[in-house]
Order: C-alpha cells, then sequence, then structure tokens
C-alpha cells in the first residue's frame, strides 16, 4: 500500500475525484430533496429519474465506446467542463432573482446523473490502464475510501446548507469544486489510448466486440452483472428513500444527509476490509459476503421503520455496496482487455439501466396504493436472487484467474 500511496499519480487521481466527488454529492443529494418537497414531488422526482435512467441507457454503448477510443484523462476533463457550463448559470440566475424554478431542478438533476454516467466507467478503464494489475484491488479501496469519505462530507454539507442559505448559494460550493478538480486532472499523465474520431467509428460493430466477450465468458459476465445489482437496486433506493423518510418515518432534510453519511461510514469500511478479504480469500468470499450484508440490511429497511435502525442499516448499505462494487471493478479490470473493457462494461450499464427504467416505472405509478416499505422489499428480492447467482457460481469467482487471459495494460507502474 505504501508504494501506492507514494505514487504522484495517485496522489493527483484521487484529489481530483475528492473534489469533484463532494460537489457532485452537495448537488445531487440536494437537488433530489428540493424535488421531493416541490408540489407532486414524488411523482416528478420519479419522472426525472425514469427519463435520465432512460437517457443512460441509450447513451451507455456510446459511452463505452468512447472511453474505448478517445483519451480517458480528456474525458475527465470534457465531463468537468459540462458540469461548469451547466451549473454556473443556474447558479448566478438563482442568485440574482432568490430562487430557482422546478425546471432548473431538473435540468441540475439531469447534469449529475450524466456526470456520473461517464464518470465512473471512465474512471475504472483509467486505473486499470494506468497501474499495473498487481495494484488494482488496492487502488479500488483506495478509491472507494476517497469517494465515499467525499459522499459523507458532501452528505453533511447538503444537509446543513439546504436548510440555513439559499440553493444557489450551495450551487456555487459545486462551481469551485469541479474548477479544482478540472485542475488536477490536468496534471495528470497523459495515456496511449487509439484516438479515433466518434463519427468515424461504427457503434454496431464496436458493440459487437463488447458482445463477442459476455458470450465467450457467459458465465463469469452473469457473476460480474449480479454484482451490479446492490447498485441498482441503490439507485432504485433513491427515489424511494427521500419518500421513505418524508412519509414513513417522517423525519426532515437532516436525516435524509445523515443516511448518506451513515451509508458512506459503511462504505469506507468496504473500501478497507473488502480488499484485504478479496486479496487473501479470494473474489467468491468477498463477494458473496458484501452481497449478503447489502441484502440483509434492504430486508431490515423494508421490516423495520424506526429512525434509529435506519441510519444504522445505512451502515451496512454502504458495507455490502460498495464492498460488491469492488469486486465487480477487480474481476473486471483482471479478466476484461483494456480496449474492450469500455464496451463491455456499456453493455451491462444498458441492461441494468433497462432493469431501472422498468422498476422506477413500477414504483412511481404503484406508490398510491402500495407502500414504499413494499417497494424496498421488492429489492431486496432482486438483491437476494443476485446473491443465490454468485453463490452457485463459486467455481467460476474462485478459478477466473485460471481460466479467463489477464486483461491487458499499457503504461504501468
Amino acid at each position: 500500500m505504501d508504494s501506492v500511496l507514494k505514487d504522484r499519480r495517485v496522489f493527483l487521481l484521487i484529489a481530483s475525484n475528492l473534489f469533484a466527488s463532494v460537489g457532485m454529492g452537495i448537488l445531487s443529494l440536494g437537488i433530489a430533496w428540493l424535488l421531493v418537497d416541490r408540489q407532486q414531488g414524488e411523482k416528478l422526482l420519479g419522472l426525472v429519474m425514469i427519463a435520465t435512467t432512460i437517457m443512460l441507457f441509450i447513451g451507455s454503448p456510446y459511452i463505452g465506446v468512447m472511453i474505448d477510443r478517445i483519451s480517458r484523462k480528456l474525458i475527465f476533463q470534457l465531463n468537468q467542463l459540462f458540469v461548469l457550463v451547466i451549473v454556473t448559470p443556474i447558479a448566478l440566475f438563482g442568485l440574482i432573482n432568490n430562487g430557482l424554478h422546478t425546471w432548473q431542478l431538473i435540468i441540475l438533476y439531469i447534469t449529475s446523473v450524466a456526470y456520473y454516467g461517464v464518470h465512473f466507467p471512465n474512471l475504472m478503464a483509467f486505473v486499470q490502464q494506468l497501474f499495473d494489475k498487481n495494484k488494482h484491488n488496492r487502488l479500488n479501496g483506495l478509491l472507494e475510501v476517497q469517494s465515499q469519505s467525499a459522499s459523507m462530507v458532501a452528505g453533511g454539507i447538503a444537509g446543513l446548507l439546504f436548510q440555513i442559505i439559499a440553493p444557489s448559494q450551495v450551487l456555487f460550493l459545486v462551481v469551485v469544486s469541479s474548477i479544482i478538480s478540472l485542475l488536477l486532472i490536468w496534471k495528470l499523465p497523459n495515456q496511449g489510448n487509439v484516438k479515433v474520431e466518434l463519427h468515424s467509428v461504427n457503434h454496431i460493430k464496436e458493440g459487437n466486440a463488447g458482445l463477442t466477450f459476455i458470450k465467450n465468458n457467459l458465465q463469469l459476465c452473469l457473476s460480474i452483472f449480479a454484482l451490479m445489482i446492490p447498485f441498482l437496486t441503490l439507485m432504485i433506493g433513491n427515489y424511494l428513500r427521500p419518500i421513505y423518510i418524508n412519509n414513513t418515518l417522517q423525519a426532515d432534510a437532516s436525516i435524509y444527509g445523515f443516511t448518506n453519511m451513515f451509508y458512506s461510514i459503511g462504505a469506507i469500511c468496504a473500501g478497507i476490509l473488502i480488499s484485504i478479504v478479496f486479496a487473501r480469500f479470494g473474489p467468491w468470499i468477498a463477494a458473496v459476503g458484501s452481497v449478503a450484508i447489502y441484502t440483509a440490511s434492504l430486508f431490515l429497511v423494508a421490516l423495520v421503520p424506526i429512525v434509529q435502525i435506519f441510519l444504522i442499516l445505512q451502515v451496512f448499505h454502504g458495507l455490502g455496496n460498495a464492498g460488491s462494487r469492488i469486486c465487480k471493478q477487480n474481476i473486471m479490470m483482471a479478466t476484461i482487455p483494456n480496449d474492450r473493457i469500455g464496451r463491455v462494461n456499456g453493455i451491462f450499464e444498458a441492461v441494468g439501466m433497462a432493469m431501472r427504467v422498468l422498476l422506477l416505472l413500477t414504483f412511481t405509478f404503484s406508490l398510491d396504493w402500495i407502500s414504499v416499505q413494499l417497494a424496498f422489499l421488492s429489492t431486496a428480492v432482486l438483491s437476494l436472487l443476485a446473491l443465490v447467482l454468485i453463490y452457485k457460481n463459486r467455481s467460476q469467482l474462485s478459478s477466473f484467474k485460471r481460466t479467463i487471459p489477464l486483461a491487458k495494460t499499457s503504461g504501468g507502474a
């Protein structure tokens, strides 16, 4: 770990990610709460989440091609510029006019979703390319600690500041964070992506390269997709959670902020513990343990609607979900060639987005006649099915390093 921490590239990557994560965390958490607080806000947030999920469903394969074909450092920079171009004028408008319109909140929410839709798959491919494979497990754990520490800070800031100052003033923190992140990214070294203009790429042919890998390694890829289910249900939970807090727990925005702080504590623990378990006991033990913890905590959220219990369970939410994500990224980096990882991940994301759309449509239009607890219970059952699939694929996950060629890396450390 010491050799990883002494690497200047690691410092720059973590620092830039830290500032970006704090800013975008404030944006996504605060805007979701402000939308729910508007008239018919619950249904409005659901419809916006459906629209953004459809957007990512359509865009994920193209994002995957982009990640495999142009400089990943440039993608980081363009992503931050995108945030600045959207957030800055809206913040100025709100400051001048003492408030924001609902349509502006929707644009800000879409901005945060689009940002994350590009950032995380690009980060995974960038780390795989820039560093040797023997550092991936430690780096993924370290980045998870950094990301969740930032989320914990963002949750506390959002829960506090949105209660005491105008939203437009809070948005300027997002602007400052994005500028600092952009400057730090600029100092990162370039790497040797194949630079091909997107208009010259046959997207169907490019996407088929990802499908070919999946078909040739179907059992492994099913396990990888099962490890995505906790994150998928967590995204559904992002819609259900403010409604659950507001209606079922009858609590305020401070609890919403604390929820994310408690979740981040668990995810930080995952960044430390799951990397150790993965290295010592293998991917199957780490994967089963992570998904089992997450699934159990989901069932308890559905069955025990008490504020204190809900907050404690967020720690286990964070531990299980972040742990499953670390396992997924480690396995993908070890088994998928770097020049295909964007496209393979794009297919995973597209399928996941389709499932999210179906669930969001179901819950958005059914919460008038079913309880939000029943909705949480449904996501717990889905997570349980993923756990069963991972459990049955023990032999595949335990031996993937022997059966699948290790990913190619470039620019290793």
